[in-house]
């Protein structure tokens, strides 16, 4: 039900902004035996994120948005300079894609025009219309 809520405000609202890390992406993860946390954390993801698979099911979801005229916009925490990887992690489908907007983290002062999709419950409360709110990867 949450998701053809979702496609029904993408469809009204004719745009719709799309999370990458846990969302469209899997989530890269820091390996467990460096026992990194916060700002170290955050540190060496920036600086070691790579291309991770993409989630097909929301994908699919994707691309049905674009076939109704729906824009699609990436909406992230990355920073610009990710985006030679975010490019290689998307591959061909980055065509789906109107507009991307790296944040760096700020995700939470963006105003959203339309539905979001995110991991997040904190950034899913921030969309117009009926957001949809997926598990984390």
């Amino acid at each position: 039900m949450n998701v053809l809520r979702f496609i029904l405000s993408a469809i009204y609202l004719r745009c719709a902004y799309i999370d990458l890390d846990g969302c469209l992406l899997h989530r890269m993860r820091c390996p467990p035996e460096l026992k990194l946390r916060g700002e170290a954390a955050l540190e060496w993801w920036t600086a070691n994120l790579c291309p991770t698979p993409i989630v097909i099911r929301r994908l699919i979801l994707l691309y049905i948005l674009r076939l109704a005229g729906v824009r699609l916009y990436i909406w992230t925490n990355r920073s610009p300079k990710h985006e030679k990887v975010t490019r290689q992690a998307l591959g061909r489908h980055m065509w789906l894609f109107s507009s991307w907007f790296y944040l760096s983290g700020g995700k939470h002062k963006f105003r959203l025009w339309g539905p979001c999709m995110d991991d997040q419950e904190k950034y899913v409360k921030g969309g117009r219309g009926w957001s949809l709110l997926v598990e984390q990867v």
